[in-house]
């Protein structure tokens, strides 16, 4: 019995110690990657000079806090800062909020921002809403009595060319086009926040020249009031698809009105998840818009659930859509993507669809997904939104007055090569063994606003055509 009882002491010690050091890992862990600036303790400002400078107080944590920099940048955001300090007090709101923004914009990563759902209800927002095809800027939403223009071109704003507008607001946004594509949209739509940037002329009022469909270019000039800056703060690309909005803001028409024309890719903007067989095509066809849960529908059950369906009945084409899925949590669908690739039958072939809006996680989906189909595996459609090597694990910091809110990133993730830096890397990836050469489409399928109109899905026709030509060389 004294045997016995020494043995469970000795199994109860083990035990709890793997409890207590799995415990203190996921704290340290979460401690070190996780974790929001303090939140700001100011008296309250008596003018509008302290009230700028306590912001600019709480500013100056950001340098050190965001650990993405990489060459002299945060050198060159310190002088940047300093000489802010200087001028930030004598800056309008708007002035303001931008040259956070560019502050914020110098560590060159793309999870390091300005929240533009905090940012955009506080300046006003003009009666439509645009989207950057691969041809152009078009109006995609519009307000009651502004229908008309309903698909027409910016081609510029208060006479500065769209291209012009579009790197200048470069400078607030950081990473790779389809990035700054994604959020420059909210910045763009503000007289206010344009006047700022010493684009717009006025702070309440913008001149836009459109070019609408058969139709020379016309010049409309938008003045305040404006409808409320609180709608449609999601991302641009829901815009895409009538149903997003169609029961929530009726006041505000789309293009289209959903009808058996819709593509398969724009009809499920609500549910995020989709599968389906597509039989011209000898098809599966599953979708994910998000790396997260959707409402009550669990994505890691819903990933599973798609693998079984599709082991039921394999078809010779597998379709997996992340071109929409902006990110969340990579863990919970790591091993799904890898089993699908290999679930492939021999002849089979893996279409993955890609564009400016899969980010972060799905970005690691898509990898995932790459990796375990091998040469069957061909990613169609526009390049991804970030860099292989990025830093995530973003965390807030709000600025006290201004209520600016600032994502900073604390740790690296690379899908190029192995993450090794226990100081540097996250820590959920420093084992990681998804890494690829890159995510650049093997196929080029970008979507111009032509596509959009005629309600076309440049990804699908794209898939069509090259099986078409393996199976006529077959």
């Amino acid at each position: 019995m004294i045997k016995k009882s020494k043995h469970y002491r000795w199994l109860i010690v083990v035990v709890g110690s793997v409890v207590l050091l799995t415990g203190g890992y996921h704290l340290l862990k979460q401690w070190r990657f996780n974790s929001d600036a303090p939140v700001a303790n100011f008296p309250a400002p008596q003018d509008a000079f302290e009230s700028r400078q306590q912001d600019m107080q709480h500013l100056a944590q950001f340098l050190d806090l965001e650990k993405s920099w990489s060459g002299n940048n945060q050198w060159l955001a310190g002088q940047y800062y300093s000489s802010l300090v200087e001028k930030a007090v004598e800056m309008t709101d708007a002035e303001f909020e931008l040259a956070v923004a560019e502050l914020v914009a110098m560590a060159d990563n793309a999870h390091t921002k300005v929240r533009e759902y905090n940012r955009t209800p506080r300046y006003n927002r003009l009666p439509v809403r645009g989207y950057w095809f691969a041809d152009g800027y078009h109006i995609i939403r519009a307000y009651r009595g502004y229908e008309y223009l309903l698909g027409g071109k910016i081609i510029a704003l208060d006479g500065v060319p769209m291209a012009n507008v579009r790197q200048k607001l470069s400078s607030y946004i950081s990473g790779v086009k389809g990035n700054i594509d994604k959020y420059s949209p909210y910045l763009i739509e503000s007289p206010e926040l344009m006047h700022a940037a010493g684009i717009a002329q006025a702070p309440d009022a913008m001149a836009l020249s459109i070019v609408l469909s058969g139709e020379n270019e016309q010049i409309v000039i938008f003045k305040e009031p404006f409808p409320s800056s609180m709608e449609h703060l999601s991302r641009g690309f829901l815009m895409l698809s009538p149903l997003t909005y169609a029961k929530s803001q009726p006041e505000w028409k789309s293009l289209h009105t959903y009808s058996q024309a819709t593509p398969v890719y724009l009809q499920k903007p609500i549910e995020q998840f989709q599968m389906m067989t597509i039989p011209e095509l000898k098809a599966s066809y599953i979708q994910f818009w998000t790396n997260s849960d959707s409402g009550t529908v669990s994505i890691k059950e819903f990933c599973r659930d798609a693998l079984n369906w599709y082991r039921t009945n394999p078809t010779p084409v597998l379709i997996v859509d992340q071109r929409f899925n902006i990110g969340g949590n990579g863990d919970l669908t790591k091993q799904c993507m890898l089993d699908f690739g290999q679930s492939l039958p021999d002849n089979g072939r893996l279409y993955v669809a890609i564009g400016g809006a899969t980010f972060s996680a799905g970005m690691t989906s898509v990898t995932a997904l790459k990796m375990s189909g091998g040469e069957k595996t061909i990613l169609v459609g526009e390049p991804v939104g970030d860099h292989l090597q990025h830093w995530g694990e973003d965390n807030l910091l709000r600025l006290p007055n201004s209520e600016i809110e600032i994502k900073f990133s604390t740790g690296m993730h690379d899908l190029g090569a192995p993450c090794r830096s226990i100081r540097k890397c996250y820590w959920g990836a420093l084992f990681s063994d998804l890494y690829v050469d890159t995510l650049d489409p093997d196929i080029a399928a970008p979507l111009t606003y032509s596509d959009f109109a005629n309600q076309n899905d440049p990804v699908m026709k794209a898939i069509k055509s090259n099986e078409l030509a393996l199976n006529t060389d077959a």
